[in-house]
């Protein structure tokens, strides 16, 4: 059996974000997206991310601010007190066994 540790940022969430006028868009990372071949993936509430193909200007912005992204898989074992928190950006860490593991 393995487990996998991952980055807080890989769970789901959502962002309000500033558009370019006096909008507030919500960016989301979720299983609710419109790239129906992945299983999790950005949203955004925008017009732009709506009728067009691919990511819009608030999603990218979230992606190089806010996300990281980073998971390890391991052989259980009890975490150093330094393995609870991301070694790519400091954020707090979970822990899951993988689907394929059952």
């Amino acid at each position: 059996m393995t487990i996998c540790y991952a980055c807080i940022s890989t769970k789901d969430w959502g962002i309000q974000i500033k558009g370019s006028g006096s909008n507030i868009y919500l960016v989301s990372f979720n299983e609710r997206h419109k790239f129906k071949h992945r299983k999790k993936d950005f949203s955004c509430t925008c017009p732009s991310y709506r009728y067009h193909f691919g990511y819009c200007k608030h999603i990218k912005y979230v992606i190089e601010n806010y996300y990281c992204g980073w998971s390890e898989t391991k052989s259980p074992e009890p975490l150093t007190s330094r393995e609870y928190k991301c070694p790519r950006c400091g954020n707090d860490t979970y822990s899951y066994i993988p689907n394929d593991d059952f």
